[in-house]
């Protein structure tokens, strides 16, 4: 690192163009609300848009100075250089929620609640940033030099079935990753957000939220595990080629695991609002096909981009509007649900085969 720019400046650049994207899929987000505004003569003022894309980088650097500020209280009181997934990601949810309680005890939700925080939040999420770059940075190095340690090593069990040990291997390199830490981690924000928004929402303001929670943030923890072995491939086709295995017995068991994963996320987060929140359970089970169209897209994203931690976030966004704007285009234009779903199995065996053909030839390093 010798370079003359400072910490601050190294986190805010890596992150600006995540802010640039980040605005741009909420923009197309409501973008159709806009327009049917704009058909029904309902009057949108400009003010308000700028206001709105103000509180918008309120939102985004302060996460992202509060994510700083938690990593460096838990580095520092638990003495590691370990990523904590679990104790940093609980400190930040009480941070967040707190301030958002507090302000909303303070001044409510209204036009003073913008303009106060306009001019606070930013000034105070910067000089957070400023003060707390470099320790933030440190332990980035440092947890990437030292990486995590297993505390026992034992010997591992290998069968005669390439099928099972190319599962088995799959497996491990998702615990050893943390991947299955991350996605539950994430899928017990969204229960516990569905049952807070459940209880103090009235019932049309809490099936848009649910509709949003089931459509953008469930299918993007379903995004994740099929990306990822892509993203393997990529980064370790070499040693992959040392393996000496055919096709199938190295692409079958990893698809099936990453769909088994989504399946029982799908399943619990149904099962959860079947008998907590009181809702219809059979009726939700036509879902599973979209989640393997969702699981062979990501997948194939995985494998044709080369994809890093730089861009990781970019890409996960990405894949995640493009399909929202396929099931806009389907839910709006083919009436009947029988040949959505069709359309969603036909791509996704068509997408699962292009992979196959394309990037998973005898030998699998083409």
């Amino acid at each position: 690192m010798n370079t003359t720019i400072k910490p601050v400046q190294l986190i805010v650049g890596s992150k600006f163009f995540l802010y640039i994207f980040f605005n741009i899929v909420i923009s197309f987000a409501f973008l159709p609300l806009l327009i049917s505004f704009n058909l029904k003569d309902i009057e949108i003022k400009i003010s308000y848009i700028f206001l709105s894309y103000c509180l918008l980088a309120i939102i985004f650097w302060a996460c992202l100075s509060i994510w700083i500020l938690t990593a460096t209280i838990v580095k520092y009181f638990m003495n590691r250089h370990s990523n904590s997934l679990y104790a940093h990601s609980l400190l930040f949810l009480i941070i967040t929620w707190g301030g958002v309680f507090l302000f909303k005890m303070s001044i409510g939700y209204t036009i003073v609640f913008a303009y106060i925080t306009i001019p606070i939040i930013l000034p105070i999420c910067y000089l957070i940033m400023r003060g707390l770059s470099t320790r933030y940075l440190y332990g980035l190095f440092k947890q990437t030099h030292i990486g995590h340690k297993a505390k026992k090593f034992k010997s591992n069990k290998f069968y005669q079935s390439t099928y099972l040990n190319q599962t088995k291997v799959q497996i491990l390199s998702y615990f050893r990753n943390r991947l299955l830490s991350e996605l539950t981690l994430l899928l017990g924000i969204l229960v516990l957000l569905t049952l807070a928004f459940y209880y103090f929402l009235d019932d049309l303001t809490f099936m848009y939220i649910y509709s949003f929670i089931l459509n953008i943030g469930l299918k993007e923890i379903m995004i994740i595990t099929p990306l990822y072995f892509g993203m393997d491939y990529r980064k370790y086709k070499t040693s992959i080629y040392k393996m000496n295995i055919t096709v199938y017995p190295y692409f079958i068991p990893r698809v099936l695991i990453a769909l088994l994963i989504n399946f029982l996320i799908y399943f619990l987060f149904i099962s959860f609002n079947s008998f907590v929140l009181n809702q219809e359970f059979l009726a939700q089970f036509s879902g599973f096909i979209p989640i393997f169209f969702v699981s062979m897209i990501s997948l194939f994203f995985g494998f044709v981009f080369k994809i890093t931690e730089g861009n990781k976030a970019i890409i996960l966004i990405g894949i995640l509007v493009f399909v929202s704007l396929i099931d806009f285009v389907l839910n709006n234009y083919v009436t009947n649900s029988y040949y959505v779903n069709f359309i969603y199995l036909g791509t996704g065996i068509l997408l699962f085969l292009i992979v196959e053909y394309l990037f998973l030839r005898k030998p699998v390093l083409r």
